[in-house]
């Protein structure tokens, strides 16, 4: 198996199936051995990509899912270090973008975007719009900055001008 991967840019459960027939190939060898395509996801889609790899292995009998969940940065580390991948779908075009400047892309594409969502206990108060979160009083709990969510909650916030209270 190569090196090279097919790189998409995911966050919902329809990428997978397109995904995988993009890098299936039919299947059967002539030894009738079972093709095996290798997929790395970033950790957000474990749930959806589990699913549809059953789907897709039950649709396609000689086609074999791996599923290699993790970070997109530790997955494109991994590709990037010679870990063999037919398909990447990241959280995050910045690692499409890494892994493209080394040239292991053979093809791209980005299928969805993702969309940063605000979740607000039940009963809280004070917190009725974005502009809130940088209110006192107000606890935010984001993820590190090293992940897609933690890189696009900074950025939300750095242009709502509350960046120097989260960091």
């Amino acid at each position: 198996m190569s090196a090279r991967v097919l790189v998409v840019a995911v966050t919902a459960l329809a990428a997978l199936a397109l995904t995988l027939a993009l890098a299936a190939c039919g299947g059967d060898d002539d030894n009738g051995a079972r093709e095996t395509v290798t997929v790395f996801a970033a950790s957000s889609l474990t749930e959806a990509f589990t699913e549809l790899a059953e789907a897709f292995e039950a649709a396609n009998p000689g086609v074999r899912v791996r599923l290699a969940f993790a970070g997109s940065a530790a997955l494109r580390t991994q590709a990037l270090e010679g870990a063999p991948a037919d398909v990447f779908a990241s959280a995050s075009p910045d690692e499409v973008e890494a892994l493209a400047a080394a040239g292991l892309v053979v093809e791209e594409r980005a299928l969805l975007r993702n969309t940063l969502a605000v979740a607000v206990a039940d009963g809280a108060a004070g917190v009725g719009a974005f502009a809130d979160l940088g209110e006192p009083g107000v606890r935010l709990a984001l993820t590190t900055g090293n992940v897609p969510a933690g890189r696009y909650a900074r950025r939300s916030l750095a242009l709502a001008g509350a960046d120097g209270a989260y960091g």
